[in-house]
């Protein structure tokens, strides 16, 4: 008889599912691309994300190259984890060292201000 050699994840795999009573218990990933509501005014773009469920723990914010993401896990059970995932590509008139994120009831508010010099601005006109 022939026995199949597990591999070292398949083996993690198998020990981490099964439960001290026999069980194999099944944990659930599930990947959530949330909808963005997005506002721009000539002063900053403004982000709203759905993200039920996390707190400012759960809650990953960076830039790189040009680029926000943002990322929350939550655990509604320890079978049922969910992962909220989006990024966004940011104009390059964005000042990325001043973005501000708050978390309230389960909405991240976004804001991305523009650079001073990409702001409109009032140039006034003298007569001569």
């Amino acid at each position: 008889m022939k026995t199949k050699e597990l591999t070292k994840t398949e083996h993690e795999d198998q020990v981490a599912n099964t439960s001290g009573r026999g069980e194999v218990s099944r944990m659930e990933e599930t990947r959530i691309r949330p909808l963005a509501d997005v506002y721009r005014d000539e002063h900053a773009v403004r982000i709203l994300l759905d993200l039920p469920g996390a707190a400012d723990q759960d809650v990953d914010v960076s830039v790189h190259d040009g680029v926000l993401a943002v990322e929350a896990r939550t655990e509604r059970s320890p079978e049922d984890v969910r992962i909220y995932e989006r990024s966004f590509r940011l104009d390059r008139r964005m000042d990325t060292s001043a973005i501000e994120a708050e978390l309230q009831r389960g909405v991240l508010a976004l804001r991305i201000p523009f650079l001073e010099e990409a702001r409109p601005r009032r140039i006034e006109v003298k007569s001569a």
